[in-house]
């Protein structure tokens, strides 16, 4: 059994150089590293050919792409390489991602030991600004007519292990049995919900499990929101529907878009209700 890492990058450079020493430093090291270079102008490509040629204990693989095709396009041609090249557990990351030194260690110790037949995945807590980011371990609430995704707690973490139905592409190992069954990461994202909506997937046929022991630095500014309405508001919007349709029942996404016009309603704001319509349009 062997764990093999994804790791997506886009002009993040520095960061990307500490994940990458992150993964060196493990008490036990991957299978491989496949990197996806999204059309980087930061003087990645040149970073990543140098990386490349060091020698290592583990298989290196560059992917530069022709374009940046976004986080979730990145991570489909990531995780598309590795089930092509047989890898039997997929570690996917961003580059502001860093595991502890033992995070690998630990993983391959619960997988080793543990019965595997009904595990699509599991994943580690995430910590940003030296605190757990709760955010990144859901669960999911089916109401009469809207769903709530609930944070996880910090008396989950003070368990050997918990499950949940929603995680983030960070510190997470999907089991590539699994992956077979209900596919890879929806390309067409772009960025937002992309982890969501693929986790829901593989919690159709199998638990998740996040495990406190694997620990994951996610280098952000936690407190700091981005509450500004831009490109990204649109992804935002439009997957987020996609979610609701693809998983859910039909009245979940159809009230989703009645809140999204009444928040338009309220905001006031031509550019918000601009880029919003369009997400609506186009999900329609």
């Amino acid at each position: 059994m062997k764990i093999d890492i994804v790791i997506v990058t886009y002009n993040r450079l520095e960061k990307l150089k500490k994940t990458l020493k992150a993964f060196d430093e493990q008490t036990k090291l991957p299978g491989k590293i496949i990197v996806v270079n999204n059309c980087s102008t930061d003087g990645t490509n040149d970073f990543l050919s140098a990386w490349r040629s060091i020698k290592s204990n583990y298989e290196k693989v560059v992917l530069n792409l022709k374009s940046n095709i976004g986080g979730s396009g990145g991570f489909y041609e990531g995780m598309k390489n590795l089930i092509e090249n047989k890898s039997d557990w997929i570690w996917v990351s961003d580059d502001d991602a860093y595991p502890c030194s033992d995070a690998l260690e630990k993983a391959y110790d619960y997988l080793e030991n543990n019965d595997l037949s009904n595990v699509s995945a599991i994943c580690g807590q995430v910590i940003a600004g030296g605190k757990i980011d709760y955010g990144h371990r859901r669960t999911i609430k089916k109401g009469i007519l809207s769903i709530h995704e609930i944070d996880s707690e910090q008396k989950d973490y003070e368990k050997k292990e918990f499950n949940i139905d929603l995680f983030s592409y960070v510190g997470t190992i999907m089991n590539v049995k699994k992956l077979k069954q209900v596919g890879i990461t929806n390309k067409d994202f772009f960025i937002y919900y992309d982890d969501t909506d693929h986790s829901m997937r593989l919690r159709k046929i199998g638990n998740i499990i996040c495990i406190p022991a694997i620990k994951v630095i996610h280098d952000v500014n936690s407190s700091n929101a981005d509450n500004t309405y831009n490109w990204k508001t649109y992804y935002l919007f439009r997957n987020r529907l996609y979610f609701y349709k693809f998983n859910f029942k039909s009245r979940y996404y159809k009230l989703e878009i009645i809140l999204i016009y009444l928040r338009i309603i309220k905001k006031h704001n031509k550019a918000c209700t601009k880029l919003i319509l369009s997400a609506i349009h186009d999900f329609n």
